[in-house]
């Protein structure tokens, strides 16, 4: 009966013995995030003014709470913080994934043609008009910007006997002056009317041109300046190829 007893209990001894070494080895069903870092190299110290985040080879390391370390991409909605508007010494970003977050400082260089978050825009539509933009005035009194538009490959289409059709103004309450320096070129001036009325973002002027023949088409925006009244300021040169 003693034997039997003994063996009794040591069979049960086992079974639980089992039953626990094989929950220890199963995951944890309700595995959380216990902490998040950047993997080295994921973004860098210096950017260039306007120069965007290089995601495809931007990771995390994140740690679970049952010690596994998975790597885990970054992506634009989980980054706030970025911007090289304009040069900085020091800005910080943050990273967040799942509750968690870390900070990254970096830094911002260029020229001086960044002062601001001002920029020009250009793009063109199929029947050939061609549509300048401002963008970033949200951060920027903009109440004036004067600006020379060069073409290869193209040139204006306009009545040269009436030189100031050459351009239609899109932005309200802005005037404009036209100075057509040659088919291929022309300068260009807008004003608030008011003087104090600033730009918003959007399309501010417009202007038709045509292509000659199969000659590959680049038209830059170039000589920027634009003023909030109180100083001016130079802004990046904007480019595009038109097909």
């Amino acid at each position: 009966m003693y034997k039997k007893t003994v063996v009794l209990i040591l069979s049960i001894a086992i079974v639980l013995l089992s039953t626990l070494v094989v929950a220890g080895c199963e995951p944890d069903p309700v595995e959380g995030v216990r902490g998040i870092e950047l993997e080295d190299g994921a973004l860098k110290e210096v950017y260039r003014v306007d120069e965007t985040i290089d995601y495809s080879n931007a990771y995390l390391l994140v740690t679970y709470t049952g010690g596994r370390v998975q790597r885990v991409q970054i992506t634009p909605n989980m980054v706030s913080g970025f911007s090289t508007d304009i040069p900085s010494n020091q800005s910080t970003m943050t990273v967040s994934f799942a509750g968690y977050s870390v900070e990254w400082i970096y830094r911002v260089i260029g020229s001086s043609e960044a002062a601001n978050s001002f920029r020009l825009n250009v793009s063109v539509s199929e029947d050939n008009t061609v549509s300048v933009s401002a963008s970033g005035t949200e951060n920027f009194t903009a109440l004036g910007v004067m600006f020379e538009v060069v073409m290869t490959g193209m040139s204006l289409n306009y009545n040269e006997s009436d030189p100031d059709s050459a351009v239609e103004v899109a932005a309200e309450g802005m005037y404009c002056s036209v100075n057509v320096t040659g088919g291929a070129s022309f300068k260009t001036v807008l004003w608030a009317k008011d003087g104090r009325t600033p730009m918003t973002d959007g399309v501010i002027l417009t202007f038709k041109i045509r292509k000659k023949g199969t000659e590959k088409a680049i038209l830059t925006l170039q000589k920027a300046t634009v003023s909030d009244g109180a100083g001016d300021y130079s802004v990046p040169q904007s480019t595009i190829e038109i097909s």
